[in-house]
């Protein structure tokens, strides 16, 4: 039996490591893609062009949310034989495409009744939310049989379908420009589709039975840990806003967005994690353990080495955003350790996302930003801004506690 699972443990380890390799490879790629469709829009029509994608994009946002929220994360975790993976993807995928449906038809009413601002994004977006949206589950879905290269390889067809449609003309307005992308999106979808694996049959009714029965518990959970971070995150700066002024929380804001690209540190180590640390989870808890505390390493060191670089090239960064800016340098260093905690934490989130515990989870999500309000809104008030951000990178150590904690408790009782 031990000489079983050295073996198992043995072949799962480089497959492990080229699933994480594929992991940064697809988010890269995907990344590169958003900031394409925002530089595309840029350069052909300008700020208030950008103005207007904002606002659809930031509703967009909120949908690919609530999807990995309620099926994608559910799909990547699930344990039972009832229904086999192929189908339960098939579900996943009607379920998709249903809200992306519903999603189409209030983009399109937002695009009819909205302001001129408003209007020219969602309008652009309405068309493309539903293969967007099964683009997304059947890239990350993948991950389940460890094939990121196919995942990656449908980021590269989004990409590349992306980039010729805009350089050979679709380039003149926000709706042209949008197009090209969704275009990206559904040869990307179709791409998944046949390379992938292939989803099994499941009727909409069927498809939604099947989700309460099995997703929905663990899906409610994710979806008000993401509900509640949202709420913490924007009554944060809105509170800083109303105690410090807006240009202190715009300086917080491009200082912020200096760390922005290991936003997607979380996602390419999740993707893969969850299914790795899964599969050690089931067998060998131990190990799923080790496992979360190399992921959240990797983090880790990532993290610090991009804030050596962020500090020893803050001309460069100033020169960027603005001189005007460089009045806010002081918000690096903790800003940075906001950042390091946060990224600590991702291992053994990812830990007890793969056991399903869907109350820790939210805990070490939401937490951090509600205790956030609750140490910067005050420390803001009578100390400063400066000490407010003190606070607020603080604020991270008890999530990042108690996920250290849930996890090895996680652990215990399955083994």
């Amino acid at each position: 039996m031990a000489a079983t699972a050295r073996s198992t443990a043995a072949h799962e380890e480089p497959v492990r490591r080229s699933q994480f390799a594929w992991g940064f490879v697809d988010q890269a790629i995907a990344s590169a893609t958003t900031f394409g469709l925002t530089l595309a829009v840029a350069r052909g029509t300008g700020p208030a062009g950008v103005g207007a994608l904002a606002i659809a994009w930031a509703a967009f946002l909120v949908l690919l949310g609530a999807q990995r929220a309620l099926l994608i994360e559910p799909f990547l975790t699930r344990a039972s034989s009832r229904v086999s993976d192929e189908r339960a993807l098939g579900g996943s995928l009607v379920l998709s495409v249903a809200g992306g449906l519903a999603g189409t038809v209030a983009f399109a009413a937002v695009g009819v009744a909205g302001g001129a601002s408003a209007s020219t994004g969602f309008a652009a977006f309405a068309p493309w939310i539903a293969p967007l949206m099964a683009q997304n589950l059947l890239r990350t879905a993948a991950f389940r049989w460890a094939s990121g290269a196919v995942a990656a390889s449908g980021s590269a067809v989004f990409l590349g379908t992306f980039a010729v449609l805009v350089l050979g003309g679709m380039n003149g307005s926000v709706r042209s420009i949008v197009t090209a992308w969704g275009v990206g999106a559904a040869a990307s979808m179709l791409w998944l589709f046949f390379v992938g694996k292939r989803p099994g049959g499941l009727a909409p009714r069927a498809a939604a039975r099947w989700w309460r029965s099995e997703q929905l518990r663990f899906g409610g959970w994710l979806v008000a840990g993401v509900l509640a971070t949202a709420v913490f995150s924007y009554g944060l700066l809105g509170g800083l806003a109303a105690i410090s002024g807006t240009a202190d929380v715009g300086g917080y804001r491009v200082i912020e967005s200096v760390f922005s690209p290991l936003s997607l540190l979380a996602v390419a180590l999740a993707n893969p994690g969850i299914r790795a640390v899964r599969h050690s989870f089931q067998d060998r808890p131990a190990a799923a353990l080790t496992l979360a505390w190399k992921i959240s390493g990797v983090a880790v060191l990532c993290m610090v080495a991009y804030a050596v670089v962020v500090g020893s090239a803050q001309d460069l960064v100033f020169r960027l955003f603005g001189e005007e800016f460089s009045a806010y340098s002081d918000l690096i260093l903790p800003i940075a350790l906001a950042q390091t905690l946060i990224a600590a934490a991702i291992g053994p989130e990812t830990l007890l996302r793969a056991a399903r515990k869907g109350r820790a989870v939210v805990l070490v999500g939401a937490g951090g930003p509600a205790l956030a309000c609750l140490i910067g809104l005050p420390v803001a008030a009578l100390y400063g801004f400066t000490a407010a951000v003190w606070g607020i990178a603080l604020a991270f150590v008890p999530p990042l506690v108690w996920a250290v904690v849930a996890s090895r408790l996680a652990v215990r009782r399955r083994a």
